[in-house]
């Protein structure tokens, strides 16, 4: 079922073989991790290397358990991976323990206390970088609202004028039709009042 899956976990499911101590099971399934990440040209297959020199230490089997943790130890100092290189170095000193040579052993005693506080010191960075990043992302959005909020009242401003313009428009409009209605008005007035007039005279004239 593992082999259909995307991401099948052969190193996981080696991982637990290991710990229940079942090294042929967990050997089985390192390797097919190892196989399945060398085919999908993964990032993190120094960890399956480096658990498999982890299960040959256990084993008693150094030379094959230096072979893998040799491999691990170059591609995680490349990718700066500092929990494999803590890791190998405990290995190495497992390693050099078994063959009593003690100034290896003092070499990766030191090295993995380096890897350690290069460890802290690239977390710190992280977190600072991280830190940096937020307050970053933050100010930028304060910016964008603050851009936003003047935009907005530059608009409601803009919006406020029109409807003056247009509500005066409006107010000229009607008066100046007013006007007009007076003005007709008293046109109308003036023309009834001239025909009244003008009936009174032919009415007088009539009457002599």
């Amino acid at each position: 079922v593992l082999d259909k899956c995307e991401n099948p976990g052969y190193n996981n499911v080696g991982m637990c073989y290991f710990q229940l101590k079942q090294y042929d099971e967990a050997e089985k399934y390192y390797k097919r991790s190892i196989e399945f990440e060398k085919k999908n040209q993964s990032k993190s297959i120094e960890i399956d290397y480096s658990n498999m020199g982890e299960l040959y230490v256990s084993t008693k089997q150094y030379d094959l358990a230096l072979k893998y943790i040799d491999s691990s130890d170059a591609l995680a100092k490349k990718r700066k991976n500092f929990d494999v290189l803590i890791q190998n170095a405990k290995l190495y000193k497992e390693v050099y323990t078994f063959q009593n040579n003690k100034d290896k052993i003092i070499f990766y005693q030191n090295l993995e206390q380096q890897f350690k506080d290069s460890l802290q010191l690239f977390l710190k960075n992280e977190v600072t970088d991280s830190t940096k990043y937020i307050v970053n992302k933050a100010e930028e959005e304060i910016a964008i609202q603050k851009k936003t909020s003047r935009l907005i009242i530059f608009l409601s401003i803009i919006g406020f004028l029109i409807s003056c313009f247009l509500i005066r428009q409006q107010y000229i409009k009607r008066k100046k039709i007013k006007n007009e209605v007076i003005i007709k008005e008293a046109v109308i007035k003036e023309r009834t009042n001239e025909v009244v007039n003008l009936k009174q005279k032919v009415s007088t004239s009539y009457t002599e």
